[in-house]
């Protein structure tokens, strides 16, 4: 009998420093835990209100592990920010591109053609006047023809991406009101930044 309540004791024990635990971490609001019955040392308790304390520890962990997958989910699409400041041609590098979404709107990058579409809308989007350069997100449309998958632009081999940023051949360009067409490379034009 001695050794029956002394593992309901660290049974007990157990289930409240998990609670503890859980209710003090960084995910937890006021409504992720409660558990419906408490504990005392000497405490006679039943399988079944055990049971309903693991029961509700249960539902809360996995509370919080669906609301730490949404929040991955959501963090992990970039938004986008704006045309850069700076109209730069597409056909001198891809830094140069990199540097005018940075300077413009700290730690952005260059939009791809997917990003920008599967963007949520942002409403504080800044400096959508003209064209803004884009980078493909191609596949291939044949042997010698590349294709963007959200617009269907289709061009020649390197013909969406400026021949790797370097030569006067035709990129992709988003317009302020987001259509999505092409470009000459060495066309000054401002870059459309995600974050």
């Amino acid at each position: 009998m001695a050794v029956i309540k002394s593992n309901r004791a660290k049974i007990g024990a157990g289930l409240i420093l998990g609670a503890t635990m859980l209710a003090s971490s960084p995910f937890a609001s006021g409504n992720d835990l409660a558990i419906p019955h408490e504990f005392f040392s000497g405490d006679a308790t039943s399988a079944i209100h055990v049971n309903e304390n693991f029961s509700a520890i249960e539902a809360a962990v996995n509370g919080i592990g669906s609301r730490i997958k949404m929040l991955e989910s959501d963090s992990a699409k970039p938004v986008f920010q704006g045309f850069s400041d700076t109209q730069v041609p597409a056909n001198k590098g891809i830094r140069q591109l990199q540097a005018a979404c940075d300077a413009t709107y700290s730690g952005s990058k260059i939009c791809t053609s997917t990003e920008y579409a599967n963007s949520i809308f942002n409403n504080s989007a800044a400096n959508l006047a003209g064209d803004a350069w884009l980078l493909a997100d191609t596949q291939s449309a044949s042997e010698q023809k590349v294709r963007d998958s959200v617009s269907g632009r289709t061009r020649g081999s390197g013909g969406l991406s400026c021949a790797g940023y370097s030569r006067n051949k035709h990129g992709l360009v988003v317009s302020s009101n987001g259509e999505i067409n092409t470009d000459q490379c060495g066309n000054f034009n401002a870059v459309a930044c995600c974050k």
